[in-house]
């Protein structure tokens, strides 16, 4: 009996510590705009995530528009952070899709809004972006070899609270597959509020969408819900399990 009570103090050790009974999945989320020299708007986003133990894989790599090469932004992660910065007015007029995350499931959005995603060197890393006229949301995603066993497990399934942090929303955490190298973790955010009005408009007007939205969107209020994705708790158990084990391993992360 008091193994069966170590465990279960364990699990709710974890969950409290990873999904959050009412805490985020992240340490802190920052986020700032930028406007480059020739006027064009950037953003850049630092995530810091709660992996225990265990740590994330250390990169930096160049993030190229997907149609004319050159760089438009940059992803690092240092072990624990996630930083990203990234030029929005060049990924506005991209076709956008309606996106999955790379287990095929939704991304954790409240209506079909549809997003860019563009890939980041060659690893099964990708951006995400979406806009309305009065709000962008951008995304990233990462995958993970040693959450594979997990995938194999649980399938197709994500966990992924909502956070507030620093006046941001979003929601950020793992996803999951059988499928090998479809399995990591992924984080949405808000940051309609960085910008000023004209330069959210700016964006939006360069975006396919508002080829067909009527002049009339101007005055709308719309903005693009980020929503919380969380499994049943027997599957949320068998992650933590696993995730524990990561980090009392002390677990150094890659993605291959």
């Amino acid at each position: 009996m008091g193994t069966t009570i170590m465990k279960n103090s364990l699990y709710f050790c974890f969950v409290i510590l990873f999904v959050g009974c009412g805490n985020p999945v992240l340490r802190d989320f920052q986020a700032k705009p930028i406007t480059e020299d020739d006027g064009s708007v950037a953003v850049e986003i630092s995530s810091e995530f709660n992996v225990g133990g265990a740590s994330l894989p250390v990169l930096n790599l160049p993030i190229k528009h997907p149609k004319k090469g050159y760089e438009i932004g940059v992803l690092t992660t240092d072990g624990k952070r996630v930083k990203l910065k990234i030029n929005l007015s060049e990924i506005a007029p991209l076709q956008s899709v309606l996106g999955t995350l790379p287990n095929g499931t939704a991304i954790p959005f409240a209506s079909s809004n549809e997003v860019v995603a563009i890939p980041v060197g060659g690893k099964g890393i990708f951006i995400y972006a979406s806009w309305v006229e009065n709000d962008v949301v951008l995304g990233f995603s990462i995958p993970l070899k040693a959450l594979d066993a997990i995938g194999q497990k649980v399938g197709s399934i994500n966990l992924m609270p909502r956070f507030t942090l620093n006046k941001f929303t979003g929601a950020a955490g793992t996803y999951f597959s059988q499928q090998a190298g479809s399995n990591g973790i992924a984080l949405f955010a808000n940051l309609g509020g960085l910008f000023a009005q004209e330069k959210l408009s700016e964006m939006y007007y360069l975006t396919e969408a508002s080829y067909f939205v009527k002049e009339s969107l101007s005055d709308s209020e719309e903005k693009i819900e980020v929503t919380g994705q969380v499994p049943s708790s027997k599957t949320e158990k068998t992650i933590a399990k696993g995730i524990q084990a990561l980090s009392q391993r002390k677990e150094n992360l890659t993605i291959d």
